[in-house]
């Protein structure tokens, strides 16, 4: 086998071996963010939202009427921004998979979802 023949199927080989590593690594990990999003929990009443380094709602407790806020990391509250306004509720409870924005007269409700090949 010449060089040029050798290098060839190295190539060959170097692609097919990509084809079939890169989806495995760019696929999310499903059980894992489904975990992930569970454990979240969030119930305030919005005064301000706010997106830098993580998204962030700022209010007050609606329990307690004491300030706080809610740091998220990923993108699935941030999808919804511009469905919150000052005054409304936001509420995100830990072991459920969907979060509610509740407005005066209505309740959005999202569901989390996540897609795997």
């Amino acid at each position: 086998m010449n060089r040029i023949t050798r290098n060839f199927l190295i190539a060959i080989f170097s692609i097919c071996i990509l084809y079939v590593l890169v989806p495995e690594i760019l696929t999310p990990n499903c059980e894992y963010f489904t975990n992930e999003i569970r454990e979240e929990n969030c119930e305030i009443r919005i005064k301000r939202v706010e997106h830098l380094n993580s998204f962030i709602i700022i209010g007050e407790n609606p329990k307690t009427s004491e300030p706080c806020e809610c740091i998220h990391d990923n993108r699935w509250w941030q999808q919804y921004k511009n469905e919150m306004n000052e005054g409304d509720y936001f509420i995100k409870k830990k072991g459920e998979l969907f979060l509610q924005i509740v407005k005066k007269d209505t309740v959005i409700t999202h569901t989390y979802k996540c897609y795997e090949r």
